[in-house]
């Protein structure tokens, strides 16, 4: 899921440092609009291959080629997002010291071209979304009014904004399921909601912390959560994934699709990466969550291990 200030119901919100222009260095248009389409953003759509990779269908007849295109069309949304976000924000942006970087701002995209590209870039998500089928399109179709409403005027809401940037999360996975028949299984549902509510209030989190009183300059809604909410958010959501996770893993018949005792062996690096990024976002961290996931070593290999414990379970009988 970013908005006219920030993050992704497509995240258009983002704080990608990719996204600005250095005020040295003059952009073309071109580059202009590269930047403004956020592809670092592009890495939140690997949940599209969520389910499926769950069930244990990715190597089956025509799965991946289909996922592959339905994550083709949620980058092309997403990207008409953040275009649709900056257009919206760009007079507000130009008065912000840091976002006044951003390529529509700095007048290297003119606002009629995002309009444009924003158009253009749906109509060709929207396109291949409905070639993988009717659910597809319904469930890009909820994505990009999600989008769109959050950044012109849900993102102000506190607590539905949070839900928002959540839901946006959990409709990549569910297009996934939707594009190969795969079912979202409730305790599955669980994790990828509340995981992504532990991102979003993560990030909010370390956004109060870091500005302070400050922090409604950078994001207005931040004025109107209370001191300690935000932390409790993400605390209530890190223990909700991990039981939903727990759940999933060890109770008879809700299991993933691999054998015992790998879904019982797959809890602890799992357990490990939400103490470790809990850990990070208590120490102050979590501003720019992908930039948490990419430097962070232990996270890295935790997430490393979960797959691998995974793909031997499916893989190796």
């Amino acid at each position: 899921m970013d908005s006219p200030s920030t993050t992704d119901v497509a995240d258009t919100d983002s704080g990608d440092p990719a996204a600005l222009v250095s005020p040295r260095r003059p952009i073309g248009m071109a580059e202009g609009l590269l930047r403004t389409a956020r592809p670092r953003q592009w890495a939140k759509n690997v949940l599209i291959f969520a389910a499926p990779l769950a069930a244990g269908v990715i190597g089956h007849g025509d799965v991946l080629w289909r996922l592959i295109v339905t994550f083709v069309a949620f980058c092309a949304l997403s990207s008409g997002g953040y275009f649709v976000n900056d257009a919206l924000d760009v007079e507000r942006d130009r008065l912000h010291p840091k976002k006044r970087f951003r390529p529509i701002a700095a007048g290297a995209v003119p606002v009629n071209v995002a309009w444009g590209v924003a158009a253009v870039l749906f109509v060709v998500g929207f396109g291949l979304a409905a070639w993988m089928g009717g659910e597809v399109a319904i469930t890009a179709a909820a994505y990009v009014a999600l989008t769109v409403g959050y950044s012109m005027w849900l993102k102000h809401e506190p607590v539905v904004e949070m839900v928002l940037l959540a839901l946006a999360f959990v409709l990549r996975a569910a297009a996934g399921g939707e594009a190969v028949g795969v079912t979202l299984s409730p305790w599955f549902t669980v994790v990828v909601s509340f995981g992504a509510l532990l991102v979003v209030a993560g990030k909010r989190y370390a956004e109060q912390g870091a500005h302070g009183a400050m922090g409604h300059k950078t994001r207005q809604v931040l004025a109107r959560y209370p001191d300690g909410f935000l932390r409790f958010t993400w605390a209530m959501a890190a223990t909700i994934t991990v039981m939903g996770y727990c759940l999933w893993a060890l109770l008879p018949g809700h299991s993933p699709h691999i054998p015992a005792p790998w879904p019982a062996i797959s809890v602890i690096p799992f357990v490990v990466g939400i103490l470790r990024y809990a850990m990070l976002l208590e120490g102050g961290s979590g501003e720019a969550p992908e930039d948490v996931f990419l430097r962070d070593r232990i996270l890295q290999v935790s997430g490393a291990i979960w797959v691998a414990i995974y793909l031997i379970g499916l893989y190796v009988r």
